[in-house]
């Protein structure tokens, strides 16, 4: 598991899934959303290219090589993907309006690197890096909560050092995925990209924050 968090997020990186330590993530150690269940958001054939931040709403094209993406049923496989041995498959659930959980699956491995997305106009923010506040909110949670929501967040390991969680059940990932949907799972940090029809495309110059949603500057 430790090469595909480390694997993972370099090839995220290229995805603007910019996480700032390999280890602040969210993973399992088993796959624990099936191919057949997925919702397909994005265009059927896209590019991805990072931005990164330059304050604090505007971000603009990074330097990192932009990937390619094709729908292959419920879910979306790149097979140009940098620092990748084999495709890298991403999958999403519905997490709220607009919102979406995201399964990334790398070749030869058995579980899975997730995080929560956001896609308009064009523009995927990704929110992949719990943080203290995170930790917070699901240890509060955990104080109030009883029976199956109980259960659940006992499935969920978080790391001292690194606010990084491991999930070991599908129960404790739908609790996340509920928790987030509702607005009580706060991941701060976001990577942006924007979402073109090929690799030719005009990109615009800024990305620029608009109260929840996105500006596209020429």
């Amino acid at each position: 598991m430790h090469r595909l968090i480390r694997t993972g997020l370099s090839a995220a990186a290229t995805l603007a899934l910019a996480l700032l330590l390999a280890a602040c993530t969210i993973s399992s150690d088993t796959l624990l959303v099936a191919a057949n269940e997925g919702v397909a958001p994005l265009p059927d054939h896209f590019v991805m290219f990072p931005y990164e931040q330059k304050d604090s709403d505007a971000y603009e094209r990074s330097h990192d090589d932009p990937a390619s993406f094709v729908r292959d049923g419920n879910q979306y496989v790149s097979r140009d993907m940098p620092d990748t041995k084999g495709p890298m498959t991403v999958r999403f659930l519905p997490a709220g309006p607009h919102a979406y959980l995201m399964a990334a699956i790398l070749p030869d491995e058995t579980g899975a690197v997730y995080g929560f997305v956001r896609y308009a106009n064009g523009v995927l923010a990704l929110a992949l890096t719990p943080s203290d506040a995170t930790t917070a909110a699901l240890e509060a949670a955990r104080k109030a909560a009883t029976g199956d929501a109980l259960a659940a967040l006992d499935d969920l390991s978080i790391s001292a050092g690194t606010d990084a969680i491991t999930v070991k059940s599908r129960a404790a990932l739908d609790y996340l995925i509920a928790a987030y949907a509702a607005g009580h799972l706060p991941i701060e940090k976001l990577s942006v990209a924007y979402i073109a029809p090929d690799a030719k495309s005009k990109l615009p110059k800024q990305i620029v924050a608009d109260g929840e949603g996105w500006k596209v500057v020429p």
